[in-house]
C-alpha cells in the first residue's frame, strides 16, 4: 500500500504526455481536460500519502517531475500553439517565462519543505503553486471559448504580458492560502470531495470554461487576499510573542 501515492503520480506523468500529444496534435481543449484529471490526480496522490502516513524523497521527485510536465510545459503548449506563435519572438519569450518560473517555483518548494518553520507555515505557499499558475494562466484560453472574441496581434501580446505576470506571482514570495493544508489528516478533504465531487463534474462537464472562469477568479480574489492578509497577523502574532519571551527573560536574570 506505501507505494499507492507513487503508482497515482506516475498515472499524472502519463496523462501528461498525453496532454502533450493532444497539445502538438492541435487538440488544446482535450490538452485542458487532461490537465485538469493530472491536477486532480496530483492532490490524490498527496491525500493518499497523507492517509497511509508514507512518504519518501522518491515521490517527491517523481511530484516534482510530474508537475512541472503538467503545469510547467503542458499549459504554455496550448498557448503557445494557440495564439502566442502570432508574435514570433516575444510569445516565445512569454512561453518560456512561465515555464522557467514553474521550475524554479517546484525547486524551492522542495528546497524549503526540509526547512524547519513554525507549524502555521504549512497553512501557506510561498507564490503561486503550479498546479494553479497552471490553470490561472489558462484563463484567456478560457475566456475566448465563452466570448469568442477575434485573436490577433495587440490580443495576443497582451495575453503575453499576463503570462508573464502569473510566472512572476509563481516565483514570487507572496504568501498564498493553502486551502489543501486546512486539513492535516485529509480525512475531512476526503469526505468534503466524496459529497462535492459529483456537483463538480456535472457542473464542470456541462460549462467547462464557466466553471474554470469561476474556479480562477475564486482562486484569484480569495486565495492570494486572504493568504496575504492571514500570514501577516501569525507574522506579527509570533514577532509580539519572541518579543514577549525576551522581556520575560531578561527580567528573570535580572531578579
Amino acid at each position: 500500500m506505501r507505494w499507492l501515492p507513487n503508482i497515482i503520480t506516475l498515472g499524472a506523468l502519463i496523462t501528461g504526455l498525453i496532454a502533450v500529444g493532444m497539445v502538438l496534435s492541435h487538440h488544446w481543449h482535450l490538452a485542458v481536460f487532461t490537465m485538469f484529471i493530472a491536477m486532480l490526480l496530483d492532490a490524490t496522490d498527496g491525500l493518499v500519502a497523507r492517509l497511509l502516513s508514507v512518504s519518501s524523497k522518491f515521490g517527491a521527485t517523481l511530484d516534482s517531475l510530474s508537475d512541472f510536465l503538467n503545469f510547467g510545459i503542458v499549459p504554455t503548449g496550448v498557448l503557445y500553439m494557440w495564439v502566442l506563435q502570432e508574435i514570433g519572438m516575444f510569445g516565445c519569450l512569454a512561453a518560456i517565462t512561465f515555464s522557467t518560473a514553474c521550475a524554479i517555483r517546484l525547486a524551492r518548494f522542495n528546497a524549503l519543505s526540509e526547512i524547519n518553520k513554525p507549524s502555521w507555515h504549512h497553512s501557506f505557499f510561498t507564490g503561486l503553486p503550479s498546479p494553479a499558475g497552471a490553470f490561472t494562466v489558462l484563463l484567456p484560453f478560457y475566456l475566448h471559448n465563452i466570448m469568442h472574441f477575434p485573436l490577433n496581434e495587440v490580443v495576443a501580446s497582451a495575453i503575453a504580458v499576463y503570462i508573464i505576470f502569473i510566472a512572476l506571482l509563481m516565483v514570487s514570495t507572496i504568501p498564498v492560502f493553502a486551502i489543501n493544508k486546512i486539513d492535516s489528516s485529509g480525512r475531512i478533504t476526503a469526505i468534503l470531495a466524496l459529497i462535492t465531487l459529483p456537483i463538480l463534474i456535472a457542473t464542470a462537464t456541462n460549462y467547462p470554461f464557466h466553471f474554470l472562469v469561476v474556479l480562477v477568479v475564486f482562486y484569484m480574489l480569495i486565495c492570494i487576499p486572504v493568504g496575504y492578509t492571514s500570514f501577516q497577523q501569525f507574522s506579527k502574532r509570533d514577532t509580539n510573542q519572541r518579543s514577549n519571551k525576551s522581556i520575560t527573560a531578561i527580567n528573570t536574570y535580572k531578579q
